[in-house]
C-alpha cells in the first residue's frame, strides 16, 4: 500500500526536476519528468527524469525508500530495463534511503546475480544516498526541493527547532506562496518518518496537513493508486477511458469508497458506474 511519503517525494519530484538533477551532480540540461507507468512491469517506478544537454541525452531513475524490501534491487533491474527500452537512452539509477531500515546497509550500489555455473550474468550499478548521513546544512543551503529532509538528515534532535525556523525563512524569502504550501507539507510527511507526531506538530503549525491542499493531493493520490493497483489485480486492465475516469477523481473519501467496493463488482464498469 503506498505510504505518504511516496506522493510527498514524488510531488518534490516532478514540482522541482531541475533541482534534484543539480542536487545529484548531474550534468545540467533541459529536465522534463518522464512517464513511469510502464506497462510491461505490474508498477510503476518512483520517478523518473530526462536530462537534454548540449552534448547528449540521458534518464535518471529516482528510488525512495523508507522500508525495507527484500526485492528492491530487483526492482531497480526491472524498471531501469523497462525506462532504457522506452526511451532508448541510457539511465543512472539512484536509490534515496530515507531513514535506517533494517537491512540498509545491504544496499551497496552493485546488484549481482550468477548463473548456474557461478559465473555473474547480471550486474546493475547505482547510486544509494542515505539522508540520515547527509548534514542538515547541505539540505538547508542546497536547492529548495531538498529543505524538506533537513529536519531527517544528520542532526542532534535539539537542533530541530532551529533547523525549523531556517527552513521556514527560506521558505518565506524564496517559494512561492503554493510551493510553501507545498514543501511545508512534505517536511511535515517527511518528519513523520522519524518523530512523533505530537512532536513534529509541536515544532510546526498543528493545522498545517489538515488546511494543506497539497496534503490532501497527497491523499488522493494514496487511495487513487489503491484503486488501479488492487483493481487490476481483481478486474483486469481498466480501458483507456476508464483509467481516464479514475485519474481525474480528487475526492479521497469517493476513492476509498471504491476502494472498498472493488470486491463487490465484477468489472470496472460496474465499479465506475454505480
Amino acid at each position: 500500500m503506498p505510504k505518504p511519503f511516496d506522493a510527498a517525494t514524488k510531488f518534490l519530484v516532478e514540482a522541482f526536476p531541475e533541482d534534484w538533477v543539480r542536487f545529484f551532480g548531474l550534468p545540467e540540461g533541459e529536465v522534463r519528468v518522464i512517464d513511469t507507468d510502464i506497462s510491461t512491469v505490474s508498477a510503476a517506478a518512483d520517478r523518473g527524469l530526462l536530462v537534454e544537454t548540449d552534448f547528449s541525452t540521458y534518464g535518471i531513475q529516482v528510488e525512495f525508500q523508507g522500508n525495507i524490501d527484500p526485492n528492491f534491487e530487483l526492482r531497480l533491474l526491472q524498471y531501469r530495463t523497462a525506462l532504457r527500452l522506452r526511451w532508448n537512452v541510457p539511465f543512472t539509477s539512484i536509490a534515496v534511503l530515507l531513514r535506517p531500515f533494517t537491512g540498509h546497509n545491504l544496499l551497496r550500489g552493485r546488484y549481482l546475480e550468477l548463473g548456474l555455473d557461478g559465473k555473474m550474468e547480471v550486474s546493475l550499478r547505482y547510486r544509494v544516498i542515505r539522508i540520515w548521513q547527509i548534514p542538515a546544512e547541505q539540505f538547508l543551503s542546497g536547492p529548495l526541493a531538498t529543505l524538506p529532509f533537513a529536519p531527517v538528515a544528520r542532526i542532534n534532535r535539539r537542533d530541530l527547532p532551529r533547523i525549523v525556523r531556517r527552513l521556514e525563512e527560506r521558505l518565506s524569502r524564496e517559494a512561492s506562496p503554493s510551493d510553501a504550501d507545498f514543501l511545508r507539507t512534505a517536511t511535515h510527511v517527511l518528519m513523520g518518518l522519524r518523530y512523533p507526531r505530537e512532536f513534529v506538530e509541536s515544532l510546526m503549525s498543528s493545522n498545517v496537513l489538515e488546511l494543506s491542499s497539497t496534503y490532501q493531493g497527497i491523499l488522493a493520490d494514496e487511495a487513487r493508486v489503491l484503486v488501479l493497483r488492487l483493481g487490476r489485480k481483481r478486474l483486469g486492465e481498466p480501458s483507456a477511458a476508464q483509467l481516464e475516469q479514475v485519474e481525474a477523481l480528487q475526492d479521497k473519501e469517493h476513492l476509498e469508497a471504491l476502494a472498498e467496493r472493488l470486491l463487490e463488482v465484477e468489472t470496472w464498469e460496474e465499479l465506475l458506474t454505480a
